[in-house]
């Protein structure tokens, strides 16, 4: 299984990466980094085809009298297949942190097959396996974003069993807003910019910066200042954040000062 799957290749966007190698290359390695081991080896499963491939070729060489050079030009056919595919694959499942466009290739790889080994016609890769590596930002799929962003009303429901003092009886709403997007695009209520608050813009933005650059996160490794600040930008170029919040929020240096607040 690839991208966040339940036993994903990576753990995060920014978490640790499973060997690049070609499989035919460096096979037994191609998983050896995983933070959590897939269900299966992806080295595994192309090991199995070039295997299967080879006995095919070789059942249908013998049936129909090949000659040598015959079988080599199918199994180099076979494993040039398995190859371009596995390229395909490594450039599908790295996670981005902001949104791509899909590959034709992907969706494509659902026509690639092979015989198992009782003879059965498959796909190479399963239905589900085209979804994950057909995530355009991030690594979760719509049933695992739903859940994660479930946590929003959760705290909300919570925030809201507190007695706040009044100046501070506003904190509940603020909270349950902060990952609404300008443009419509966030949650869990969709709302767009007439209905966002100034101060919950500001906690947008600085909880993204958060996001991106925290580094006592032990799920992912933290992208660097610079990369943070130009993933805002282009996130504020999109409509989708506060661009006057974020100019002020650069160039107050906001991001520095609650660096210090924290390590005091």
């Amino acid at each position: 299984m690839w991208r966040c799957s339940p036993a994903a290749l990576r753990s995060s966007p920014t978490g640790p990466r499973p060997d690049r190698s070609p499989p035919f290359e460096s096979a037994k390695k191609s998983c050896a980094s995983c933070a959590t081991p897939p269900s299966f080896t992806t080295s595994e499963r192309w090991i199995d085809q070039a295997i299967l491939s080879a006995a095919e070729a070789w059942e249908k060489a013998s049936r129909e009298h090949w000659t040598e050079r015959q079988v080599a030009q199918a199994l180099g056919d076979r494993v040039g297949l398995l190859e371009r595919a596995w390229k395909v694959i490594v450039r599908a499942d790295e996670p981005t942190l902001l949104p791509v466009e899909i590959s034709s290739e992907v969706v494509r790889l659902r026509e690639v097959q092979f015989r198992d080994s009782t003879g059965s016609l498959r796909s190479l890769i399963d239905e589900e396996e085209v979804g994950y590596l057909s995530i355009s930002v991030g690594s979760l799929n719509e049933r695992e974003r739903r859940e994660i962003e479930s946590h929003v009303t959760q705290t909300f429901r919570f925030l809201t069993k507190i007695p706040w003092t009044p100046d501070l009886a506003r904190v509940p709403e603020w909270a349950y807003a902060h990952h609404e997007k300008l443009d419509g695009s966030g949650y869990p209520r969709r709302l767009t910019a007439a209905d966002i608050p100034v101060p919950v813009r500001a906690v947008t933005i600085s909880d993204i910066y958060d996001a991106l650059a925290a580094r006592d996160r032990p799920y992912k490794k933290a992208v660097p200042n610079d990369r943070a600040l130009d993933i805002l930008r282009s996130e504020a170029h999109r409509g989708v954040i506060d661009r006057d919040l974020l100019d002020l929020f650069i160039e107050g240096k906001v991001y520095v000062e609650a660096l210090k607040a924290r390590k005091t």
